[in-house]
């Protein structure tokens, strides 16, 4: 078993950043409705696994950010580079453990919470040093698919014999 699907097996809350993750361009904010759909399907879905999800974003809170916090269950927490605190504030209130925590960032300044969650994660246009740095650099671009991509690397790292 590769050292990712051991991670994986641990892993109690997926975070992600917003801006460069999730989203990627003026595009992507003009679909918002569409993205809160399918980041709903997500939550539900990895709910099913036991696993919570939240964003933890830079972006001070405006039209885009109050349409995620539509999201039922999703935790949103914004206005801070500072993603290792926003991360502490997450896990102290699940009763998470570092080794617990799946994220995905995109840019330098999510390096410190890369290197201290249980499984770090970039998508496929991130910076070069941050995709150097994670567990595993996203094939897929929308979001769609990154949530996709992502539901099945955690639903097959939870399943029967991936955990030996």
């Amino acid at each position: 078993m590769t050292d990712i699907a051991k991670k994986i097996q641990n892993i109690k809350i997926v975070l992600f950043d917003f801006d460069g993750v999730l989203i990627h361009s003026k595009e992507d904010e003009l679909r918002i409705d569409t993205i809160v759909s399918e980041l709903q399907s997500f939550v539900e879905n990895l709910s099913h696994l036991g696993i919570e999800v939240g964003i933890a974003t830079g972006r001070e809170d405006d039209q885009i950010i109050e349409k995620i916090k539509t999201v039922r269950n999703l935790k949103v927490l914004t206005s801070t580079i500072d993603k290792v605190s926003l991360a502490n504030v997450i896990l102290e209130k699940g009763n998470f453990q570092c080794g617990n925590l799946f994220y995905m960032g995109d840019e330098l300044f999510d390096l410190p919470l890369l290197n201290k969650c249980g499984v770090s994660a970039a998508p496929k246009n991130a910076r070069r040093e941050v995709k150097r740095a994670v567990d595993y650099v996203f094939k897929s671009e929308t979001t769609e698919e990154i949530l996709n991509e992502l539901f099945n690397l955690l639903k097959t790292g939870r399943e029967p014999g991936n955990g030996e």
